[in-house]
């Protein structure tokens, strides 16, 4: 009886093989889709076996937010920390990540500039209905 749980571990613990598993302290760099660049550093794993007996390895990182979960081959997570933005890729290095979020980051500031002459429209148009008057 014993032995039946310790194979069925044994069982969960081999699906892992399949799965990457990043040494502690690597870092990692996350490109949200408003350009912003998070990073955070492996500082432990969490294995998971559903009652399905699916296995899931999570890389942990405690940044001072808590404990942050960080899920590189899930690219559809969100960004945690109430930050919204959707994760758009993950990457190991400081440069690849900048490279990645470059577009990201032209995106946003012409959305701003789009924005910014609605608002001048706007007003323009609120200083021509006060000099009416």
């Amino acid at each position: 009886m014993k032995n039946e749980a310790l194979n069925q571990l044994m069982k969960h613990l081999d699906a892992l093989n399949d799965m990457p598993i990043y040494p502690i302290g690597t870092k990692i760099y996350r490109v949200m889709e408003t350009g912003s660049i998070y990073m955070d550093k492996v500082e432990s794993y969490e294995i998971t076996v559903d009652t399905d007996g699916k296995v899931r390895l999570t890389h942990k990182s405690g940044n001072g937010y808590g404990s942050n979960m960080m899920l590189p081959e899930d690219h559809s997570g969100y960004g945690g920390y109430g930050r919204g933005s959707k994760i758009v890729s993950f990457h190991f290095d400081r440069k690849s990540a900048n490279k990645a979020a470059a577009p990201l980051l032209e995106q946003e500031r012409k959305k701003k500039i789009e924005a910014n002459k609605r608002r001048i429209s706007e007003i323009e148009a609120e200083n021509v209905e006060l000099e009416k008057q």
